[in-house]
């Protein structure tokens, strides 16, 4: 079970996909890829819809979105529901993804290192 609470055998699934993604990717076979990205993000909207907006799925589906303004949109929440549940493995991930990003001004990216740096603290 992953720390938000989706069962293995679902989560298991998301692995299979990523990797399917990542040998699609390898091949440089851009449909091949592009369906493969496309069937690993309809699987996390029908996780989606069994267990709502949990931080491994809004985290994942960031991960398989093209667009950053949107992936700074879903890890933003995913931000946001890992603190709600208390999940700190999810919320560092999520923290360390935003700062991928190259959509961040200098006080954006100030922010969310800053917000990094006190969970890195607090964990130790």
């Amino acid at each position: 079970m992953t720390p938000d609470g989706i069962p293995t055998p679902e989560w298991d699934r998301v692995h299979e996909l990523a990797v399917e993604v990542a040998n699609a990717s390898m091949k440089d076979d851009a449909v091949l890829s592009e369906a493969k990205t496309e069937e690993m993000l309809c699987y996390l909207r029908e996780l989606r819809i069994r267990h709502g907006d949990l931080p491994s799925i809004l985290g994942t589906l960031a991960d398989y979105t093209a667009d950053d303004m949107e992936r700074y949109e879903l890890y933003s929440r995913g931000v946001a529901q890992a603190q709600r549940l208390g999940d700190g493995k999810n919320l560092m991930i999520l923290h360390e993804s935003i700062l991928e990003l190259d959509c961040l001004d200098h006080d954006q990216r100030a922010f969310w290192q800053s917000q990094l740096d006190a969970l890195k603290i607090e964990h130790l």
